[in-house]
């Protein structure tokens, strides 16, 4: 059964793909079936359609847009997801380099409505975090910078939730903790989840200031931020952690004896 898109299928969303190959996409309102494509269209530039007249001109200089419908197939549900992106045509290149002469259309999708799910998030995990994962994921495609910013912001709120103050008191008074600050005191208590959030903040400052991140950056922001909150909050981890520590205490599965009727 699935539960939500993989992060190396949205990897695969994330980089130019052939358009009769769309990678899969799970759906966002169930999230137990991969979306199929309904409709696909795409058309050129006006400046991409004058270049045809260039005496060098070539297939691989067609650049424009597309539009698409996608649906899930479930009758269950039948959700419709519309997408929009960029088109250009390029070569067809084999997997071992070779080219044939070949051209397709290729497409890199810019945006998803509703947005495509991200990460599925264990129960005990705070709603806020959850909130600050849906924006992000709303303009992942489109503005990665602005997505990486968001999940910056939900680091805060993780820290916030397990109780890391906000500020401090120091000889000038009370002065707010940079995240870093508040990362290191939440490594006091639990090293190895702030280990992954402190990678985190590194992608989000680069959204911040260098203004440079693709989507795959942010994805793999959104991986390792994905594997604290599971750190955190999948008590699924903690009680295989504790089945294992009694079968090596019982040097096996010690198994009881069924009780003698009382006749």
């Amino acid at each position: 059964m699935r539960h939500g898109s993989t992060f190396h299928e949205l990897r695969k969303l994330a980089s130019w793909f052939r358009q009769d190959s769309w990678p899969a996409a799970v759906c966002p309102r169930c999230r137990r079936a991969e979306l199929i494509v309904d409709k696909l269209d795409s058309f050129e530039t006006m400046e991409s359609k004058r270049a045809h007249d260039h005496e060098n001109w070539d297939p691989d200089w067609i650049q424009g847009s597309y539009y698409a419908i996608l649906s899930c197939p479930r009758q269950e549900c039948l959700e419709r997801v519309i997408s929009v992106g960029e088109m250009q045509v390029a070569p067809v290149v084999t997997e071992s380099g070779s080219w044939y002469g070949e051209y397709d259309d290729h497409l890199l999708p810019k945006y998803f409505q509703p947005p495509l799910n991200i990460i599925d998030l264990p129960d005990k995990c705070p709603a806020d975090i959850g909130a600050q994962i849906e924006d992000a994921s709303r303009i992942l495609f489109m503005d990665p910078d602005s997505a990486a910013n968001r999940i910056r912001v939900a680091i805060e709120t993780l820290l916030t939730a397990n109780k890391v103050p906000r500020s401090a008191t120091g000889k000038k008074g009370r002065y707010r903790l940079t995240t870093d600050a508040r990362i290191k005191r939440f490594a006091e208590k639990k090293p190895e989840v702030a280990d992954f959030l402190k990678a985190v903040k590194w992608i989000g400052n680069a959204g911040s200031h260098e203004k440079s991140l693709t989507t795959s950056d942010v994805l793999d922001g959104i991986e390792l931020f994905h594997h604290a909150i599971d750190l955190l909050y999948n008590n699924r981890r903690q009680e295989l952690a504790r089945l294992a520590t009694k079968i090596n205490q019982n040097k096996g599965i010690k198994k009881s004896r069924p009780k003698k009727p009382p006749f």
